[in-house]
């Protein structure tokens, strides 16, 4: 998951009705399947590309009434690499001194230089079941 660029680590505060939108209009529609679907951590939900727009996440944990600080790279909100629901250029971030590669890297340290990664079920689309 590193790609080879400096992107700075950046942070927005975002309703959690902003953040659903934002999954919502990244989800594929039963025909196409996009290529990047956001994956909030901390935070789990279901979805389902055969439903209508609006009503394509059946189930989350994210409150639409809570405000979330989202860590993110900088170019998710400056290269339109997300389907942002009509948020693009919209929302207001900080951007921080820390790159995408230094945090990768500290985390590797971190683990002793062994990353695990697992599957923990936080996201998944109800018709792949």
């Amino acid at each position: 998951w590193i790609r080879p660029c400096i992107w700075a680590l950046c942070t927005c505060d975002i309703t959690g009705r902003a953040l659903l939108e934002i999954v919502e209009d990244s989800i594929y529609d039963g025909r196409k399947r996009l290529q990047f679907l956001p994956q909030v951590s901390g935070c789990s939900y279901t979805f389902d590309g055969s439903r209508p727009r609006g009503n394509r996440i059946p189930e989350t944990d994210i409150d639409p009434d809570r405000v979330y600080r989202v860590v993110f790279e900088k170019q998710a909100l400056s290269r339109e690499t997300l389907h942002l629901a009509g948020y693009f250029e919209q929302i207001d971030f900080v951007e921080h001194d820390i790159t995408i590669i230094s945090a990768a890297w500290a985390y590797v340290e971190k683990c002793g230089g062994v990353i695990d990664a697992r599957l923990e079920g936080r996201v998944r689309e109800v018709s792949a079941f």
